[in-house]
């Protein structure tokens, strides 16, 4: 018995620095991206086991303080056995 799901997201978030209290000065505003895809897969091994495993990948996109940005991406491997007796 095999089974899998697959999922797909992304999301913003706004936000503003903090006030800066040496300049006396408010900060810029600056948003982050974040995107996500992944698929897991699930067998049933036999009577008492059974094995789960995926991939997930995210990939975030910042605005830094002053301008330009930073981003990265990741990937989660995971490969889990369960038994139950």
């Amino acid at each position: 018995d095999v089974s899998g799901t697959a999922y797909l997201s992304y999301g913003i978030a706004d936000y503003t620095y903090p006030y800066n209290i040496k300049t006396g000065a408010s900060q810029s505003s600056s948003s982050m991206d974040n995107i996500g895809f992944g698929a897991n897969l699930s067998k049933t091994l036999g009577k008492h086991f059974n094995l789960n495993g995926g991939d997930d990948f995210s990939y975030l996109d910042r605005g830094k303080q002053g301008g330009g940005s930073e981003s990265y991406g990741r990937h989660l491997l995971k490969v889990d056995l369960n038994g139950r007796f």
